[in-house]
């Protein structure tokens, strides 16, 4: 068959930003191929289906330019990814998508495991994928081909029959990334590819592992936890340098580090093979040591991102996040030592916020003195401890109602037990980026590593949008 698959326009967050600062990230900070596309797409191209990407949100594409591409194609059925956040926002372009190709539509996605009666409401969507579709697209596809009369035997799907939304049984697919081709980058407008701290192009991001061990309150990405092996993991990065050639890579897992001797062996695979490029990665302060950090920079590491979250301890307990301050800041020394770039991340209206707890968050981003901050309202997701202990309490699933077609009724999602609110929070979060930013310190160590203008409009653009 031939698919097609559309990462429509996709927009950070509204609620977790000003509005200045989500549109820098949206246009500029961070655009990022679609992993869970790409990785179905190579999937299929390797069972003989012929596929498509059509990354609008990357090409700046209109609707109407991305209709003309799908139609130059002629696809038997199109595929989206969905995210909870952005799924009224894709839905807005899978509707005249619909119209104009008058094929079946296939949505899949971790917001349809939580959501797939509320998603198959709307009419434009034909069919759902419930859970990882390694298994579960190749047989739905089959199934459609063969007109549909096998939908029943399909594990992990809904559909409609006679109008009502039929849900087949859960599937059960113990299938890792280690077991399926690598994403199918080559179908993908990789030169677009970017955000604000990106020295090297072209970028790409890739995943070394899913999910995270620990039980941060506000996380919906705990419970499960997968390492791929790390020849597999070198194995790819040397496909993406020596095929592709990025010169730069962001690993997009939660916690990279959290596996020492695993990162140990990525790296020293990474220098007996000799591939020369430039990586980033996230963590947690307190899953890193000296001598970790140290064969991350001879590998090619260039930054770091801790996730900090709050500085008062109260705030920290409460959202299982308490990692001592003094960790932190050796996290940051030892990176420095090893001379990697750190980013911090913090939130603001966790539960347990107030005027003082915010304050300490912004004097320890100053007393650290990451290279950058990314500071961040904390927004109840689903699937998250935070999101249902605000269930039990309101008796309301706002995500639930948001996916029926309620757009506003996120806005009425309190910052749980969180004292700062509302424009009160806003302000703050403006103050935050300047307290750390419009540091003359900061400005002049800026400037000073800037090596190209490419990278000198990005981060000027992004000054801008703190102002």
């Amino acid at each position: 068959m031939k698919v097609a698959f559309v990462n429509p326009k996709n927009e950070m967050p509204k609620l977790k930003y000003s509005r200045k600062v989500q549109k820098q990230y949206s246009n500029r900070g961070q655009v990022f191929p679609n992993l869970s596309i790409c990785y179905l797409a190579a999937l299929l191209e390797r069972q003989g289906h012929t596929v498509m990407i059509v990354d609008s949100n990357a090409l700046g594409l209109s609707l109407g330019e991305t209709i003309a591409r799908l139609r130059d194609f002629s696809p038997a059925v199109i595929g989206f990814n969905l995210l909870t956040e952005s799924f009224l926002d894709t839905l807005e372009a899978i509707k005249p998508i619909k119209e104009a190709l008058r094929v079946p539509i296939i949505v899949g996605g971790f917001h349809l495991k939580m959501y797939p009666r509320e998603s198959m409401t709307h009419r434009c969507i034909d069919y759902a994928v419930i859970g990882p579709g390694w298994k579960t697209l190749p047989e739905l596809l089959a199934a459609i081909e063969d007109g549909g009369g096998r939908l029943d035997r399909v594990n992990g799907i809904a559909y409609r029959e006679d109008g009502d939304v039929v849900l087949t049984e859960p599937r059960q697919d113990p299938t890792t990334l280690d077991d399926v081709p690598f994403p199918a980058r080559h179908l993908l407008p990789n030169d677009r590819y970017t955000t604000i701290l990106t020295q090297h192009w072209p970028i790409t991001v890739m995943l070394s592992g899913m999910g995270c061990p620990f039980h941060c309150l506000y996380c919906d990405m705990t419970g499960f936890h997968h390492l791929r092996h790390p020849q597999r993991v070198t194995d790819e990065i040397e496909e993406c340098v020596k095929r592709f050639g990025f010169r730069e890579i962001f690993i997009q897992d939660e916690t990279f580090t959290v596996n020492r001797k695993r990162v140990v062996a990525i790296c020293e695979e990474i220098i007996r093979r000799g591939l020369k490029f430039s990586f980033a990665i996230r963590t947690r302060p307190d899953c890193v040591d000296r001598e970790t950090l140290k064969i991350m920079k001879a590998a090619g590491c260039v930054r770091v991102n801790y996730g900090f979250e709050a500085a008062d301890e109260d705030v920290a307990r409460r959202i299982k996040r308490d990692i001592p301050i003094e960790t932190m800041f050796n996290a940051v020394r030892w990176a420095k030592e090893a001379d990697l770039m750190t980013l911090g991340f913090f939130l603001l209206g966790a539960p347990g916020e107030t005027e003082r707890s915010i304050k300490k968050n912004i004097d320890l981003a100053i007393a650290l003195d990451t290279d950058y901050v990314s500071i961040s309202k904390l927004v109840p997701v689903p699937n998250s401890e935070l999101y249902e202990m605000i269930k039990a309490r309101t008796g309301t699933d706002y995500w639930s109602e948001f996916t029926l077609g309620d757009r506003d009724i996120i806005n009425k999602i309190a910052y749980f037990d969180s004292s700062i609110q509302g424009r009160e929070l806003d302000l703050w979060l403006r103050r935050a980026y300047r307290a750390f930013y419009l540091r003359p310190r900061f400005i002049a160590r800026t400037l000073g590593r800037i090596r190209s203008w490419r990278e000198l409009v990005n981060l000027a653009t992004s000054a801008w949008s703190i102002l």
